[in-house]
């Protein structure tokens, strides 16, 4: 369907000899030159058949490329992002942050980076499940606000929990909390964490992830658990997300530890398909340590993902 008219600031005229669309349907504005390919999204305000017989669509702009302007003879189109879609090449503006149903995941910011190297600022939808081959469970209760538990823990003698809080969400820029509480097995301590993190879009292809971890509640032997960012010490972590074209990610970056002392850091690479996440991931508390060791020096995972 084709652009005929900017009407306002935010509001667009396309008419085409198309299918009625639906007002709240959301297309996608494809560019007139093929380089720009996908450049926005609109919703759908209201649809009428014309006299010569064109179907007139009115829509909202709800989001637009910072590169690209919008111009006569651009194209509204329906995109099925239920699964791969060609067209809708991997970049940091085209992530899909909110309407999460019937949605690849493909498409859609990070939840976590990984079991050993921590969880990113975004929050589940409301009714959305995550759960890792760990048996990590979390659940959106509502947008912005999600629980979640370790289910081995609860068998094995540490039952544990954490409720997450999406505080802010801008264009750029998602702010969110979280307050954790672990028993520590053998013994009568309970380790409670609470963490800030901070998304920020820092270009086409990047995301940075900051996450800082301070401990209400420490345990004595710290070794024995900083390989694990929920057990009870602190520690502040910046690290990278790179889109690649097909919306696999590259994971980077140092990490911190305040109560040994340590600079460590991780990399990992993750496949995503449309409800299923891959990833390999190399992380250590300490880059001294050249080792394989889950205290203190290396950590190699194999991870896998559920969002459904």
């Amino acid at each position: 369907m084709p652009i005929e008219e900017v009407l306002d600031a935010e509001t667009l005229r396309a008419a085409g000899f198309n299918a009625t669309p639906a007002p709240g349907q959301v297309l996608a504005i494809r560019s007139s030159d093929e380089r720009a390919g996908i450049i926005g999204f609109v919703e759908v305000k209201s649809s009428r058949i014309r006299p010569d017989g064109k179907v007139e669509a009115t829509v909202r702009v709800l989001r637009l490329s910072r590169h690209y302007l919008v111009r006569p003879r651009d194209h509204l189109m329906q995109l099925d992002l239920r699964t791969s879609q060609p067209l809708y090449s991997g970049h940091t503006e085209l992530l899909v942050r909110d309407r999460w149903e019937n949605i690849s995941t493909r498409y859609r910011a990070l939840f976590t980076q990984g079991f050993s190297i921590g969880e990113t600022a975004q929050t589940l939808g409301r009714n959305e499940v995550f759960l890792s081959i760990y048996g990590y469970l979390s659940y959106g209760l509502q947008d912005g606000l999600t629980v979640g538990s370790l289910v081995p823990g609860l068998l094995l003698d540490s039952p544990n929990g954490n409720i997450k809080w999406r505080v802010y969400e801008g264009v750029a820029d998602t702010v969110s909390v979280s307050t954790s509480l672990t028993k520590i097995r053998n013994s009568s301590s309970t380790a409670v964490n609470l963490t800030v993190y901070w998304d920020s879009i820092t270009s086409d292809k990047m995301v940075s992830h900051t996450l800082a971890t301070f401990a209400v509640a420490t345990l004595e032997n710290v070794e024995d658990t900083v390989a694990i960012k929920t057990a009870g010490t602190s520690s502040l972590q910046t690290g990278y997300e790179l889109l690649m074209s097909n919306w696999d990610r590259v994971l980077f970056g140092p990490s911190y530890n305040f109560e040994t002392k340590t600079l460590g850091g991780y990399i990992a690479y993750m496949r995503i398909w449309d409800r299923f996440h891959l990833s390999g991931s190399l992380s250590t508390v300490d880059v001294r340590e050249l080792k394989l060791d889950p205290k203190t020096g290396y950590v190699a995972l194999i991870e896998a993902y559920w969002r459904f």
